[in-house]
C-alpha cells in the first residue's frame, strides 16, 4: 500500500504536525523547496536531506513532522509565513 492511500496514517501525521507547529517547530513539510517524487522527497535547492545516494528522504519521515538536519537551520527555508 502506498503511503498516500492510508488515510488514517495521513490524518495522524497531520495531527502530529499540528502539535509541532503549535510548539514553534520548523517543519520540512512546510518548506516550499520540498519536492515530492512518489514516496521520496528532495530539496529543490539541492540540499541533501539524507545519506541516500540522491539525498532524498522517505516521505513518511516528512509527513510525520520529522525535519532533516539540513532543514533545521537552512537559510533557504521558505514557507507561506516567511
Amino acid at each position: 500500500m502506498s503511503i498516500w492511500d492510508n488515510e488514517k496514517a495521513l490524518k495522524e501525521a497531520e495531527e502530529r504536525r499540528g502539535v509541532l507547529r503549535a510548539k514553534g517547530k520548523r517543519l520540512a513539510f512546510d518548506c516550499l523547496n520540498l519536492k515530492c517524487h512518489g514516496e521520496r522527497g528532495s530539496c529543490s535547492k539541492g540540499h541533501s536531506l539524507s545519506k541516500s545516494q540522491d539525498g532524498s528522504v522517505d516521505m513518511r519521515i516528512i509527513l510525520n513532522g520529522i525535519t532533516p538536519n539540513a532543514c533545521r537551520d537552512c537559510k533557504e527555508f521558505s514557507c507561506d509565513e516567511d
